[in-house]
């Protein structure tokens, strides 16, 4: 007997511009229920609270994965720590887009900003954390670039990359699963328009493959989502986000689904043994 999965989405993923699932769940036989934020972090009798004894998964928005109490297994694919630049750019680094990268806390990118500035004409700023406190942009010295408010959820010793601008012609999302490969592609962005299409070229593709590769068995979450973008005619690694809350474009959302649903299956019964 198959064992169903519960999904927890997010009833703001309209407003997240996430992908509706629920075509995808019901045509392999789980289940789904949309839930709140406060229902996320603290349950109903009605319909979560039970849920601690089955295998449940949540999608949504980074807010609302935040929320998932700790009860839920396996709960959400999203680990903070691991997911944090500092942490895969330093496995990646000859295959990513920002491979010149430094990383500054974010009091000292406000500091040094002038002098940084001056050396390297702009820069591209991002945090290192995944849940982007802040959104990545160019610093440059002929626009006003308002850092204090940028960094407005940034503590002092947050860390920030700081790498030269490079051109990005077209930008593309990969559903990875840990140790195995891509299951699902998607391109997002074409001469920074959104451009939604479910084809990626292969070289494009091959690099993903690499990243999972060198990742390997040891990444914490089964499945996360590899970007890539293209950059003077090569593809580099833009960026891993956590699956739980990413946008999945023209992904096939139902290969998504069932390989997660195998994924958290496969947690929820190692969990039991």
């Amino acid at each position: 007997m198959v064992t169903p999965l519960t999904w927890l989405l997010d009833e703001k993923s309209d407003e997240a511009q996430l992908n509706d699932l629920r075509p995808a769940i019901e045509s392999i036989g789980d289940k789904h229920i949309t839930i709140s934020r406060q229902e996320a972090r603290y349950g109903t009798v009605e319909r979560t609270l039970s849920l601690h004894a089955s295998p449940t998964f949540a999608y949504g928005s980074i807010e609302f994965v935040k929320a998932v109490r700790p009860d839920f297994y396996p709960g959400k694919w999203c680990d903070w720590t691991e997911l944090r630049c500092d942490r895969y750019f330093a496995k990646l680094g000859e295959l990513l887009l920002s491979d010149d990268y430094v990383l500054l806390p974010a009091f000292e990118v406000i500091r040094r900003l002038d002098g940084i500035l001056k050396d390297w004409g702009s820069v591209f700023l991002r945090p290192c954390r995944a849940d982007k406190p802040f959104s990545g942009f160019v610093a440059s010295r002929d626009t006003p670039n308002d850092l204090e408010r940028r960094f407005e959820k940034m503590a002092a010793h947050d860390l920030v990359v700081v790498a030269r601008v490079k051109p990005i012609e077209a930008e593309y999302r990969m559903v990875a699963v840990r140790g195995k490969g891509v299951v699902a592609t998607s391109q997002y962005m074409q001469e920074g328009e959104f451009y939604s299409q479910s084809k990626v070229p292969a070289e494009a593709l091959r690099i993903a493959e690499a990243v999972i590769q060198i990742l390997g068995d040891d990444f914490p979450d089964p499945m996360y989502i590899v970007d890539i973008a293209k950059s003077q005619g090569a593809y580099r690694l833009l960026e891993i986000n956590g699956f739980s809350y990413a946008v999945l474009y023209a992904c096939d959302l139902e290969a998504t689904v069932r390989a997660a649903h195998e994924e958290a299956l496969r947690e929820w019964r190692d969990a039991q043994n």
